[in-house]
């Protein structure tokens, strides 16, 4: 082509033109201001692509399906327009494949809470490069890794050599650990969160705690500054259907322990679907609901810890 054709891209246009892109695309991402959903699992039907783990076959799959694109579908016409995605062990164990693809199909829309198995001697080096792909937290639990059955002594699952590298190096890399875990594991942390200090720790679904003795383990917790509480899949408390009005006394325990700026909103789709439930009516809880949230409140737990917690750039703890 002649140089001086109109149409000829040199290489500084190009990359002008690169750079213009990029930044447009992160100008989109960063003028996001709806709300956030901070737990969903997505799977996608197509496993031949994104292989299922040996434990389980496609027909044991529900529902069969529940990808990116339809929880997008489900949580946009209630004002949540980003996700933070939870890799989901019964399907896929540490195989972090599908989240980071729909992370990458939809940029700026998700952010990953991966699993990973911590006994790998090159832990450190995964870890940055899941970050690098997205990641902004790792899933734990008292279970087995990817078949989900309990360890052998499950109050002592924190103790594992393994284990106990993975909160120094998710301090280092600035990931969240984010712990599954049933009531009677919530005491288990305290000495995690004791000895590592550095490392941030957002705990799903109030720790599973309802009972008032369970309600009392996790607002123990609140004494460490680092820890966080997803306030999340309401259709599995109290009478389990909306509008979730007889959930309110517990909620309020919990922002009073925790303070707004450490709860996160989540749906825990597409289980938020299930039994009669359905999407708006969590989100309309904590967006409507809960007459002593004011709305600043309202607005950092539907949107704004999420934010700072999952999308705004990992920052590594200082020692």
């Amino acid at each position: 082509m002649d140089p001086s054709h109109p149409l000829r891209v040199t290489r500084r246009r190009f990359l002008a033109l690169s750079i213009g892109a990029m930044t447009q695309a992160g100008c989109m991402a960063a003028a996001r201001t709806g709300f956030i959903d901070a737990h969903s699992h997505v799977w996608t039907p197509d496993t031949k692509r994104f292989p299922l783990g040996p434990w389980i076959t496609p027909d044991k799959m529900e529902p069969a399906s529940f990808t990116a694109k339809q929880l997008l579908a489900t949580a946009e016409p209630c004002g949540v327009d980003r996700a933070v995605l939870i890799q989901h062990a019964p399907y896929y164990g540490d195989d972090n494949s599908y989240l980071i693809h729909c992370a990458k199909e939809h940029p700026g829309r998700f952010s990953i809470v991966a699993i990973v198995d911590e006994r790998r001697s090159d832990l450190g080096t995964h870890l940055r490069h899941l970050k690098q792909q997205g990641v902004r937290g790792i899933r734990i639990g008292p279970s087995r890794y990817a078949d989900r059955t309990l360890v052998k002594e499950p109050l002592l699952w924190l103790k594992a050599s393994a284990m106990r590298k993975l909160w120094a190096m998710a301090a280092d890399e600035g990931l969240l650990l984010c712990p599954l875990l049933s009531a009677e594991h919530l005491p288990t942390l305290e000495p995690m969160l004791a000895e590592f200090p550095r490392t941030q720790v957002v705990i799903d679904h109030f720790g599973h705690a309802e009972k008032p003795d369970e309600l009392s383990s996790l607002l123990k917790l609140a004494q460490h500054r680092q820890v966080h509480v997803k306030v999340s899949g309401f259709y599995k408390f109290g009478d389990r259907k909306a509008p979730y009005d007889d959930l309110t006394p517990m909620i309020k325990q919990v922002v009073d322990a925790f303070t707004p700026a450490r709860l996160l909103w989540g749906s825990d789709c597409p289980y938020q679907l299930q039994n009669g439930n359905d999407y708006k009516s969590a989100v309309a809880l904590i967006q409507s609901g809960l007459d002593f949230l004011d709305a600043p409140s309202r607005q950092a737990i539907l949107r704004d810890n999420s934010q700072r917690l999952f999308f705004d750039e990992p920052l590594a703890a200082t020692r």
